[in-house]
């Protein structure tokens, strides 16, 4: 797959001196988990000039160090201590001499125009990363809400602190496996980790998840401990995106990237190293004239009709793309469907292919042929392959059907412009959530798709049947789905 740009490359380019500039958390505005004196508080921080190895410290000295080996040039800003807890004004600030912005141990409440300000400079071809821990904040909320303001721009959310686990190649966690991010990377690690969500389509942008999250995961739903749920498909334990010309990406852990001894994990642990250099390169560099397109990242865009898969690219690749350079196929009959429309989106630099037709249930691969997408001059240097699943009624992308999916149809029922995120599951086009919903709910239900090997065939029964059922009044979901709607307002 052509995501990747050589080492060699993307070193020289850091030699020019990009900048890159880190913001953290104000002082006594942090440590509330661990709790201590001041000074104990505010070295959880992370400052990119700790570069303390003792046992426990919180220090990102040895990142900054790699980082500065690579060539770039690092600043840090520090937001207001607790008395105000002052945020960054972004806005005040030329943020066109940086190539990338981290949004590190923030926890302050940030204005309108800053969060303008980023979302500008992402589009103008920046960076951003965003990286969260309950000890970046005075609670569990504090620092996924900081990064909230400017996530909620590009669709995505921070979920709060919970889960201590590594992600590996060969677990099968690396979900796009050959992203330049993960190249060399066979394992990472993190200690209380918040994990990023593609949340909701954004207009320009193309999120992805890479590296799936584990188990549970907590949503920032409340200051003193969010909800704990299962991890579901669109939840990552590291999630990229391309809007404009620019990069986003959500890290799982500041433990990563400790320096030697930090607790839980440390910088020279596994391939954390690997994964650090990786990932900041991708987000600061661009890719030189002379080197072919790249796909930054490619989403299946699945909450209203018609569906369609998106590729964002690191150049403009307009004058090449058409349907035939897309072949998509279910896993799991065999089946090949077509394409019935491809466009550019050329303020995204992104590939949109529409399908004609609602999916059965199902894994997919789609295949972008490099053959076929060319910036006049080169062509991508490998097959793109994006993998994705279709599963009639779940609606929250938790790859089963089940009570989670019921509730969202109960809180929508009768209700109109809803997402197959919804409860519109039927895609109606004024997005009414109706019986003829539950229905398909209802056949569905305690169904899952699961990552699978090609089958010669499907069973009929794993086809989406839009046509309403008759379910007898006495049938347990109906039963169910009344309890559920006589107890949910709506709104």
């Amino acid at each position: 797959m052509c995501w990747f740009e050589p080492l060699e490359r993307r070193l020289l380019l850091a030699a020019s001196g990009q900048r890159i500039l880190f913001i953290r958390g104000g002082s006594g505005t942090g440590g509330f988990l661990d709790g201590g004196t001041l000074a104990q508080r505010d070295e959880e921080l992370a400052d990119i000039n700790n570069n303390s190895t003792a046992v426990g410290n919180h220090g990102w000295g040895q990142l900054a160090s790699l980082l500065r080996g690579d060539g770039f040039v690092l600043e840090q800003m520090i937001e207001g201590p607790s008395s105000n807890n002052t945020p960054i004004n972004l806005a005040g600030i030329d943020l066109s001499k940086y190539s990338l912005i981290v949004f590190g141990s923030n926890n302050a409440t940030y204005t309108a125009a800053s969060t303008n300000a980023l979302e500008t400079f992402v589009h103008n071809g920046g960076g951003a990363l965003f990286i969260s821990d309950a000890n970046f904040g005075s609670n569990w909320g504090d620092a996924p809400s900081s990064d909230q303001q400017f996530l909620d721009r590009f669709g995505l959310v921070m979920n709060q602190d919970s889960g201590q686990y590594a992600l590996s190649r060969s677990g099968g966690d690396f979900l796009q496996a050959d992203h330049p991010i993960l190249a060399g990377v066979n394992s990472f690690d993190g200690e209380g980790v918040s994990l990023g969500v593609r949340a909701r389509p954004v207009a320009g942008v193309t999120p992805q998840v890479i590296v799936r999250g584990k188990t549970k995961t907590k949503n920032n739903d409340n200051a003193g401990g969010g909800t704990v749920r299962d991890v579901t498909s669109t939840d990552g334990a590291l999630v990229v995106a391309a809007a404009g010309l620019g990069r986003i990406a959500i890290s799982f852990d500041r433990n990563t990237f400790f320096n030697d001894n930090g607790v839980g994990s440390q910088l020279t642990k596994l391939d954390n190293a690997r994964y650090a250099r990786n990932l900041f390169e991708w987000l600061a560099l661009r890719p030189a004239s002379s080197a072919p397109p790249q796909v930054l990242s490619a989403d299946f865009v699945y909450e209203s009709a018609p569906l369609k898969i998106r590729f964002a690219f690191s150049k403009n690749v307009a004058a090449s793309i058409s349907t035939s350079d897309i072949t998509l196929k279910n896993l799991t009959t065999g089946a090949t469907i077509l394409a019935n429309g491809a466009s550019w989106d050329a303020s995204n630099n992104a590939a949109i292919f529409q399908l004609n037709t609602l999916l059965p249930n199902g894994s997919y691969q789609a295949t972008l042929k490099a053959s076929g997408i060319s910036d006049g001059t080169r062509t991508l240097s490998a097959d793109s392959v994006y993998k994705f699943f279709v599963l009639a009624g779940d609606g929250n992308r938790n790859r089963k059907v089940d009570s989670i999916d019921l509730n969202l149809l109960a809180v929508n029922f009768g209700l109109t412009s809803r997402t197959s995120a919804q409860g519109n599951y039927d895609y109606d086009s004024t997005g009414t959530v109706s019986s003829i919903d539950f229905n398909i709910l209802a056949v569905n239900f305690a169904r899952t798709v699961v990552a699978a090997a090609p089958a010669p065939t499907a069973a009929a029964s794993d086809q989406i049947d839009l046509k309403p059922l008759t379910l007898s009044a006495a049938h347990p979901l109906w039963r169910e789905f009344f309890a559920e709607i006589q107890g949910v307002e709506q709104v």
